[in-house]
């Protein structure tokens, strides 16, 4: 079940990178018709110019990319939450253990 769920993360990272990307490549479209005399705007979305095209591919990748280390920051973060968790749950653990031996009477108190 957690192997699915990291699926569906990675999915959902793919699917925000492709949607950023194809923001941009619309918004790079509308600023080159708007700037350009060309009437129309397919040929500016899906035109022959290989270098406006290859500069959008690359803009996609690196979205994809940020996308992805973002959600493996997030992941890394919440399994370190988890980790410190189970370590103040130890230690609140150990401290009822320690009152308790205290109040039983030893002779000596134990101390940390």
């Amino acid at each position: 079940m957690k192997n699915k769920s990291n699926q569906v993360q990675m999915n959902r990272t793919l699917l925000i990178g492709i949607s950023f990307g194809a923001i941009y490549w619309i918004i790079d479209t509308l600023l080159y018709f708007i700037s350009s005399y060309d009437p129309n705007i397919f040929s500016g979305l899906f035109g022959p110019d290989l270098d406006r095209v290859s500069t959008r591919i690359i803009v996609l990748c690196l979205f994809i990319v940020f996308g992805s280390h973002v959600q493996s920051t997030f992941k890394q973060r919440k399994w370190t939450e988890s980790e410190f968790e189970k370590l103040k749950e130890m230690n609140e653990k150990l401290q009822r253990e320690i009152t308790e031996i205290n109040k039983a009477g030893t002779r000596q108190p134990v101390r940390i």
